[in-house]
């Protein structure tokens, strides 16, 4: 067999090989999140709309036990996720709009910031790189801008959409840019410890009535 084609053929393979894994890992994380149910009927309203689990709950102990199993395929899935998101057409940001607003306090800290602790639920719901950034930005309205500023912006948030766009900066680490409008985010993410290292927020400037 001709080697080029063999190249290509093995090419084709990996990427529908890869592709199939990671429809199969959606599947089984789908799958998981929807048993979940069953476990949460055992808590009362309060303790579920509070988030307020221990880590001794074994609500938590079955998310551990899940990305203890899976840390190759979770770490797949979050390149994957990110990769979606590489030049996006749609995708824009005029920063000249913006302004950098002081985020610091958090930012100098991210290394002692574990949410982890607080909220263990978040294992599971950071599980996706674009739903750790979104909750920076929530972290931003909520100690910066108030209870009604905060509802307001999640009301928002859930009526519209963010734009979206990643670059890989090396071979662990992306660039994620997400721009809700009012408010845009800048992350580094890093794929080998699974999180955000780095968070810049830039809040628009004025508001143009439509």
């Amino acid at each position: 067999m001709n080697k080029t084609y063999l190249i290509i053929v093995l090419s084709v393979f990996i990427v529908f090989y890869s592709y199939g894994q990671e429809k199969e890992f959606e599947r089984e994380l789908n799958k998981f999140r929807y048993n979940l149910n069953y476990e949460l009927e055992k808590y009362d309203d309060e303790k579920i709309y509070k988030l307020n689990f221990s880590k001794n709950d074994s609500l938590i102990v079955l998310i551990d036990h899940f990305i203890s199993e899976n840390k190759g395929k979770i770490k797949t899935h979050r390149e994957h996720i990110l990769e979606s998101y590489e030049d996006n057409p749609d995708f824009k940001f005029d920063i000249t709009a913006y302004e950098k607003v002081d985020f610091s306090e958090i930012n100098n800290n991210l290394d002692d910031f574990n949410l982890d602790a607080n909220v263990p639920l978040s294992k599971l719901l950071w599980i996706d790189p674009i739903t750790e950034v979104s909750t920076f930005k929530t972290i931003y309205y909520s100690r910066n801008r108030g209870a009604v500023k905060l509802a307001v912006f999640n009301t928002k948030a859930n009526i519209t959409s963010s734009l979206i766009k990643t670059r890989q900066l090396n071979n662990h680490q992306w660039e994620i840019i997400d721009n809700s409008y009012d408010i845009v985010g800048r992350f580094i993410y890093d794929l080998n410890k699974g999180k955000v290292t780095n968070v810049e927020i830039f809040e628009r400037k004025t508001k143009t009535p439509r």
